[in-house]
This record gives structure tokens, sequence and C-alpha cells, in this order.
């Protein structure tokens, strides 16, 4: 499964000749254990790590000890209320860490938020972009099953927040590293005119 894993998900991007090797990880939406996706981490060498959906808790973990020792620079969303939010691991140094409220839709309870960090390579700034938006569909605690997430699908708060970062990267001058839980499918319409 880990080859599996790696195969659709390790991405890779060149700068001047320095190749950055990241990753992105939901931590509560997924099915691989964090045993194995550290294993991934350490194994594949990675310079840049996001995670969303991170719980207060996995910052007194060992596995984060021990990634925070390897990847020792991060910033985390610390959420008021106890819900999880996002975090961002690098070998490289994070400067001007901001957190950014990607707009309609964006609530503090649901930890929808962008964490923004620069860093430097080759003497060029680099802009980070982790971010978690909305699941495209109104959520109801009397409702599970595909039927009733077909019922309520609603795709708005998320395409505004993509509207949003969209708008935001035009404006931004420079590289970016856009990573994340987009909770969007790559053969929605919205995904093709973001991309």
């Amino acid at each position: 499964h880990l080859y599996n894993f790696y195969k659709c998900f390790n991405y890779t991007n060149n700068l001047e000749g320095k190749v950055i090797k990241i990753g992105s990880f939901n931590l509560a939406g997924n099915s691989i254990p964090q045993s194995e996706i550290d294993k991934l981490i350490f194994v594949e060498n990675l310079d840049i790590v996001a995670f969303q959906e991170v719980p207060v808790s996995f910052l007194n973990s060992k596995s984060f000890e021990s990634l925070n020792s390897y990847l020792t620079h991060s910033i985390y969303n610390q959420n008021k209320e106890g819900f999880w939010t996002q975090l961002t691991l690098s070998k490289f140094k994070l400067i001007k860490n901001k957190f950014l409220d990607p707009g309609d839709g964006f609530t503090r309870l649901d930890a929808r938020i962008t964490i923004e960090s620069e860093i430097v390579i080759n003497n060029q700034i680099v802009t980070i972009l982790n971010n978690h938006l909305s699941i495209p569909f109104n959520r109801s605690s009397n409702c599970s099953g595909l039927n009733c997430l077909l019922s309520n699908y609603n795709q708005h708060d998320r395409d505004n927040q993509i509207n949003f970062l969209s708008k935001y990267t035009e404006n931004k001058k420079g590289n970016f590293i856009l990573l994340g839980d987009f909770n969007l499918s790559d053969q929605n319409y919205s995904y093709i005119k973001f991309s």
C-alpha cells in the first residue's frame, strides 16, 4: 500500500536546479497509520510536509518529536476551541508566517484556514500555502451515507475559498508551493478552472 500511496502523492518541484521534495497529508482523513506516514517522510527525505486536521495532541506525540527533529521548522494554527487545524514542517527556515482567512464559508470551528510561510532557496523567496478547504456539502448530525451527502451537496463555500486563493496568488509575485486538502476532485469544473 505504501508503494502505491507514494506513486500517487509524492510531488517534487524544481527551482533553479534545486529539487524540493514535498508531501501533504490529512491526518484525520487518512487510512494509512501515522507510523507509515512518518516512514514515508524519512525514506523519501521530504523537505517540506503539510498536515491538515492535526489534533493538538499530535504536538505532544513521539511522532511529532521525531519529525520536528528532522524537519526543524514548524508553524501550527492553535485553535482556541481545540479543533484540528494545519501544521507545516520544513527543513528550510519558515519566515513571515501568517494565517489567512479564505473568505466566505470560513469558520474557526471547522479550522478552515490557510497557513502562509516563506522560505528562501537559492536567494529566491518561495511562498508555501498549506490549505484545508471546506467540504462540499452541508453537514448535519442527522445525515450520513452517500444519499445524504448527495442531497446536501453544496460547493459554494469551498469554491469561494478557491476563488480567494486564485486572486491571492495572482496578486503575489514570485514562486509558490500550494499544498493541502482541497476537498476537490480533479473531475470537478472548479478544479479545472483553478489549476
